[in-house]
């Protein structure tokens, strides 16, 4: 392990929102260290994979379009993080970049976030952040607004708790 990935490992010494937002701030100062938190993200081991993923939204929370130049690297690794947690987190962020994502990379966070809404093994965090990078693309392509709908629907009386009524809020509107 070199001594910067040792800092960065050192930096993520808990789960705490207080030290996520420092880190993060820091991340948002020192750019230059967004590929080596991203490595950790997609193959760093459990705890700090997750650490590392929620360093990364909430950089991009605080500075709007941060992680814009990974965001088609997250979409590739979406199936492989070995922790649901950095799925979670990286769908949240997602979800502010629909609007931006090329038609290749918008094809293939539908097909996996279809995935995600329709598959009960799932966390509901994922489930409810898959539902919601589905709806924004159904304003970004209205054309299929419907068919993510008539999907979902299908899946109703098989929900139930937070997942059924996001699905209903959903469906709704």
């Amino acid at each position: 392990m070199n001594q910067r990935t040792k800092a960065i490992y050192d930096s993520l010494f808990d789960s705490s929102r207080s030290l996520a937002d420092a880190t993060s701030a820091v991340l948002v100062k020192t750019p230059d260290l967004l590929p080596d938190y991203f490595e950790l993200a997609c193959f760093g081991k459990y705890p700090y994979n997750m650490r590392s993923a929620n360093v990364i939204e909430k950089a991009d929370d605080q500075n709007k379009g941060f992680a814009a130049n990974i965001i088609s690297d997250i979409i590739e690794e979406l199936n492989h993080f070995s922790h649901p947690g950095v799925r979670r987190c990286f769908l949240r962020m997602l979800i502010r970049y629909v609007p931006q994502l090329n038609d290749e990379d918008t094809g293939k966070l539908y097909d996996i976030c279809l995935l995600y809404a329709t598959d009960n093994r799932q966390f509901p965090a994922i489930r409810h952040n898959s539902i919601q990078v589905l709806a924004r693309i159904g304003e970004k392509y209205p054309e299929i607004a419907d068919e993510v709908k008539m999907a979902l629907r299908l899946r109703l009386d098989e929900e139930h708790g937070a997942i059924k009524n996001w699905l209903k809020r959903y469906l709704e509107n």
